[in-house]
């Protein structure tokens, strides 16, 4: 659903955090995973999106499983590679097909705050977005985050999927 959006304006865009992740492309890139990813925060356009945890989205603290977020991007085609394989320490694919995500999130802001368990407590993390070694800080509190996430997943209360993917919706 995504597709018709391409080469559009920038939309805004809600969606619930799941969880952080990285990205490997050369550098290993801190990621979040939206689901239920809605157009204006009413119509469904992908059932799950990965965005880059950027210094802007610090602003916004630490994300819980549940949270939902608003932002606004630009929706772009791109390349998705198919299947992978590994040569040493490269991977590669020699598949590809067309998949179409998000470019430059910005102006995020918190819509709704899931209750974090009672041993976890919010961490500030806007600071981080003036720091000159961002990317290994982020990267540094996001496997912590995913550590904490995986301990308190069996009280995690994330409402389940309303949407079906039809396509592999990532960030560009």
């Amino acid at each position: 659903i995504l597709k018709p959006l391409v080469g559009g304006r920038r939309q805004s865009f809600t969606g619930v955090f799941i969880r952080t992740g990285f990205k490997h492309n050369g550098e290993e890139t801190a990621t979040i995973l939206l689901r239920d990813v809605k157009l204006d925060g009413s119509e469904p356009v992908t059932g799950h999106i990965w965005l880059p945890y950027t210094s802007e989205l610090t602003k916004l603290g630490m994300l819980w499983p549940g949270d939902v977020i608003e932002f606004k991007a630009t929706v772009v085609e791109y390349d998705h590679a198919g299947s992978k394989y590994a040569v040493g320490d490269n991977v590669f694919s020699d598949d590809f097909y067309k998949a179409y995500g998000v470019t430059r999130p910005t102006k995020f802001k918190m819509i709704k705050q899931s209750k974090v368990p009672e041993d976890i407590d919010r961490i500030d993390i806007s600071g981080l977005r003036n720091d000159n070694d961002f990317q290994t800080k982020i990267n540094k509190f996001v496997r912590n985050l995913s550590y904490q996430i995986s301990i308190h997943e069996s009280e995690l209360d994330i409402p389940e999927p309303t949407f079906e993917d039809d396509e592999d919706d990532e960030d560009f």
